[in-house]
């Protein structure tokens, strides 16, 4: 396989695809290149993506904690868009979420929380996060933009409030949900905090900061 990321041609044998390869959805096949993520779109796809315009778009944003393409991958004949690459990073085994002092999630999670304001001043309606695109060593990332959308038309208000939402969802349902507590105890635990006002406010009102997660849930669900 031939690619150019951003301006350097590439050359993979299959047998060095094998070593490099990481995952894959519908969307794309991932494989590592030493500090990258390449992400290499499948040449049919039912899901929606990023073209290359909005995978440019989201390069030019900063983020610390909300990972973003980098350089853009294209065919070397035709130039045609292929993917896009992203930061590697290192991560823990996600059995560990549970584990994380309530005090360090949160700070993390407002990092998360900045991102989540830049990019909707920036018109981006923050799609599709899930417990798989969570990356954690010592910090905590969320990966995977591939479902991120420029909005058109929308005030940056509305896009926050929307956004704010899909992080508050994100730690109920991906994060919190790590922790195994029944069914009516969930649906009790969920309805303690609004949806719309951020949830890490709401949390450090009732947290402990040295008590972890999977503490903080069972204490607040006795």
């Amino acid at each position: 396989m031939k690619i150019l990321l951003g301006d350097e041609l590439l050359e993979f044998s299959d047998e060095e695809l094998d070593y490099m390869y990481l995952d894959e959805g519908q969307e794309s096949e991932v494989f590592r290149y030493g500090k990258d993520v390449l992400k290499i779109y499948k040449k049919f796809c039912t899901k929606d993506r990023l073209s290359e315009e909005d995978a440019i778009r989201l390069s030019q944003i900063k983020t610390r904690r909300i990972l973003l393409p980098e350089k853009i991958i294209r065919d070397p004949e035709d130039g045609h868009f292929m993917g896009y690459s992203l930061p590697f990073i290192y991560k823990y085994s996600r059995g560990i979420i549970p584990r994380l002092k309530m005090g360090e999630f949160l700070d993390e999670l407002d990092i998360v929380l900045d991102d989540v304001s830049i990019l909707s001043d920036n018109g981006v309606d923050i799609e599709d996060l899930h417990i798989d695109n969570v990356l954690y060593n010592g910090k905590f990332f969320i990966g995977d933009p591939g479902s991120f959308m420029f909005k058109k038309r929308t005030t940056g208000g509305i896009i926050y409030r929307d956004n704010v939402f899909i992080l508050n969802r994100f730690v109920k349902d991906s994060v919190f949900k790590q922790v195994k507590i029944s069914g009516k105890k969930r649906q009790e635990f969920d309805d303690m905090f609004d949806d719309y006002y951020y949830i890490g406010a709401q949390v450090r009102e009732e947290a402990r900061e040295n008590e972890t997660i999977n503490q903080f849930v069972k204490r607040m669900t006795r």
